[in-house]
């Protein structure tokens, strides 16, 4: 089979979390900001890095990204990208902005 080779895991979680972030209507600013809230400490642009395939992202940033686009880590790494964007404008997936900053909160008070 001729063609280009199959996408890696981590590309395509890089172009499933643009599709994500466009279908809900947020920059990339916007993300970065959700992240700090999350205790990334990001700085301007790794949103670009990360979509443009030039930086991985860890677990705990997966997971971050994946509940602020309110899309499952599981689906940003396997699905194709129009499925991602679907998902992520549906109520069940309606991106979580702000739950884990608010989870962290509740725990730290425990």
């Amino acid at each position: 089979m001729r063609g280009r080779p199959p996408l890696t895991a981590e590309q395509r979680f890089a172009r499933n979390l643009a599709a994500a972030r466009k279908a809900l209507g947020m920059r990339q600013y916007d993300v970065i900001m959700r992240m700090r809230t999350c205790g990334h400490q990001w700085p301007q642009g790794t949103v670009s890095k990360i979509e443009r395939g030039h930086r991985d992202v860890s677990e705990a940033e997966a997971e971050s990204l994946a509940e602020i686009v309110g899309v499952p880590v599981h689906l940003l790494r396997t699905e194709a990208r129009h499925r991602v964007a679907h998902f992520a404008r549906t109520p069940t997936g309606r991106g979580r902005i702000g739950t884990i900053a608010a989870r962290r909160r509740m725990e730290a008070m425990r």
